[in-house]
């Protein structure tokens, strides 16, 4: 649309947000089975004394924002 007709526009591509009550650690404050979210996997292998898994052997990075934050930086864009 933008190409064709002109229509101005802005991408916006969310990454991994943060808060209450968004993941769950697996048997503790949630299911038993499941997979949680990365911060919530780090957690659950913490406090079982797991060893921690980690995407390409450690190389990867990951970027977190409060979820408060992030809804901030939405409606300044907006």
């Amino acid at each position: 649309e933008g190409a064709e007709n002109g229509l101005e526009f802005t991408i916006v591509r969310p990454f991994n947000w943060i808060g209450p009550r968004m993941d769950f650690i697996p048997g503790v404050d949630g299911p038993s089975e499941g997979v949680p979210r990365v911060l919530a996997c780090f957690s659950n292998g913490l406090l079982r004394g797991e060893p921690l898994k980690l995407v390409d052997g450690g190389q990867s990075q990951r970027t977190f924002l409060y979820i408060k934050d992030a809804i901030e930086a939405v409606l300044l864009m907006i």
